[in-house]
């Protein structure tokens, strides 16, 4: 998977990690250990769906799911894609793959991102 996909993955990630949005995404923190993230995602999951229908459609997302996490293309995501893309972002950021995610690492990970989210040849204005 390339960086710019991951990229936006760790975007709905954000979202979905961030409940109500009352957190910038740069204050957004996954779940220390891998095993915490299935505990974490009906909470957060339930916060975004505002018509309680058990999926986050693009009217609660913003800009809709990316296509690389919403699997069967219905526009929305369900229980399994959230679960499967904050497992991809976890898996992402845990670099020595230990399931347990460190101060270096979530540093490495918010690096890439940023890297991945810059303009290789910025336009002067």
């Amino acid at each position: 998977m390339s960086l710019r996909t991951r990229v936006s993955v760790a975007s709905l990630a954000l979202l979905v990690a961030s409940p109500l949005f009352a957190q910038p995404p740069s204050t957004v923190t996954l779940p220390s250990r891998r095993a915490e993230v299935d505990q974490v995602v009906p909470g957060r999951m339930s916060a975004i769906d505002s018509n309680r229908d058990g999926f986050l459609s693009a009217d609660e997302l913003g800009d809709g799911p990316p296509a690389e996490v919403d699997t069967d293309h219905d526009g929305k995501l369900s229980f399994a894609e959230v679960r499967a893309g904050l497992l991809m972002l976890f898996d992402f950021v845990d670099a020595n793959h230990d399931g347990v995610l460190n101060r270096e690492e979530r540093a490495s990970a918010a690096d890439r991102m940023n890297q991945a989210q810059t303009p290789a040849n910025p336009q002067p204005n």
